[in-house]
């Protein structure tokens, strides 16, 4: 049905078909709510566009003006629904990652041959939002386990440190045995030392016996190497962040808007040559992005 109003991209207001033109030329940016929502956070953003729709179709479901056809009352309904249960989905998972995916894909197979382009616009813009949020909450799950993950390694190298200082205590009890007291200054240089050159996460250095060094050398090589994965990690989800942020950062423009031909990856490397913080790169974003004339490559 061709009546049917259509939710206007930045300010989420319902708009008249007749109305759309006049509309466009006056509504040309997101309002300052919705700025404020997508520099806070992406999920709050995306549940408040599908609120926003979720209330649309409501709306349009209980038009008396403009009814419906059976077909399209079907539609709204089956969307509704999903609006519900996407909305419902908070936490931070796999699972909750693979649930919006999964309606993302339900609502791209559903046949849409017969109905109206405004209706078909309700349906592109739940499952684009269901989609999206399936991504978003996928890697929340992987900074979080990154961080446990971390936090599990600094908790099991400050236990050996424990364990280490345990064994000086012992040492410094044996009364009488100067090879014992030679040892005890062995290994309290050798935690001085490494208290002194790296954090908790460092290298254990050697107590007398060739076999325990052997093993301690070998948990290092262990640790670094976990370490190394886990930083490469970390550049992995700053990169994802960043990206995130400046698609973010591209929602608030109209498909028309030169900023949709910024290159994202073209960005990225300005950033990370410019060594920018990344508590500043929600400003460098919105900076470039009001300067898209900077970054489109000319013809």
């Amino acid at each position: 049905m061709e009546e049917i109003d259509v939710l206007c991209i930045n300010c989420e207001n319902m708009i008249s078909v007749d109305k759309i033109s006049a509309h466009s030329s006056v509504c040309v940016t997101p309002t300052n709510y919705i700025i404020k929502l997508s520099s806070a956070n992406p999920i709050k953003l995306l549940d408040f566009r599908l609120d926003k729709l979720k209330c649309s179709m409501e709306a349009i479901l209980h038009d008396s003006i403009k009814p419906l056809s059976t077909d399209e009352k079907m539609i709204f309904t089956y969307l509704s629904r999903y609006t519900v249960e996407i909305l419902s989905i908070k936490e931070s998972s796999v699972e909750s990652s693979e649930a919006c995916k999964k309606i993302s894909i339900e609502i791209a197979n559903y046949p849409v041959s017969n109905i109206s382009p405004c209706v078909s616009l309700y349906l592109e813009r739940v499952r684009a939002i269901a989609k999206e949020k399936g991504s978003i909450l996928l890697e929340e799950s992987r900074v979080k386990e990154s961080s446990m993950n971390l936090s599990a390694l600094l908790e099991n190298r400050a236990s050996q440190i424990d364990g280490l200082n345990k064994q000086i205590q012992k040492f410094k009890q044996a009364h009488g045995d100067t090879d014992a007291k030679v040892d005890c200054l062995e290994i309290c240089s050798a935690i001085d030392e490494m208290h002194s050159k790296t954090s908790i996460t460092s290298s254990i250095v050697s107590p007398r016996d060739n076999k325990q060094q052997f093993e301690l050398d070998e948990l290092d090589h262990m640790f670094e190497a976990q370490e190394k994965e886990i930083s490469q990690k970390s550049n992995e989800d700053l990169q994802k962040y960043f990206y995130s942020k400046c698609l973010i950062m591209k929602l608030g423009y109209s498909s028309r808007d030169p900023a949709q031909f910024i290159q994202i990856p073209d960005l990225y490397r300005r950033v990370r040559e410019k060594a920018i913080p990344v508590d500043m790169w929600e400003d460098f974003i919105k900076e470039q992005f009001q300067k898209p004339e900077l970054w489109i490559k000319k013809k």
